[in-house]
């Protein structure tokens, strides 16, 4: 894969959101101030919203759930996007105080994000 010139982007929540849930296998850590969740061989990414729309990233190991990741989509101002090793892409999701935007969590992915590539029902793996 080339360089992608999305990088730097900035994406909604919703947008950001709406692709990972179709490359959650290509998440190699997620996590917030405080903390990071490893992807391992044995585990799998659960990505989903809870009744009360708040999103959710949940590592699972067979079927019990070993770490998640929980935050308010409405404290999401925008996603920015920037060139990791080689070509892992970090996605951290910014928010807080007006003007102040900080870090409220991250995904760093295998690659960057292509909106041009999205087909129905489709899952990437890498």
């Amino acid at each position: 894969m080339s360089p992608s010139s999305n990088l730097n982007q900035s994406l909604s929540i919703e947008e950001f959101w709406a692709w990972l849930g179709l490359h959650y296998n290509c998440i190699l850590r997620a996590g917030g101030p405080g903390f990071v969740l490893f992807d391992q061989g044995d585990v799998h990414w659960h990505l989903g919203t809870d009744p009360d729309g708040i999103f959710f990233a949940q590592i699972i190991r067979g079927k019990e759930t070993t770490a998640e990741l929980y935050f308010n989509p409405s404290d999401v101002h925008y996603v920015q996007s920037t060139a990791g090793e080689e070509e892992q892409v970090l996605f951290e999701c910014m928010g807080g105080g007006e003007g102040q935007d900080s870090v409220l969590c991250h995904f760093l992915l295998t690659h960057d994000h292509d909106a041009k590539e999205l087909p129905a029902n489709r899952t990437w793996t890498h």
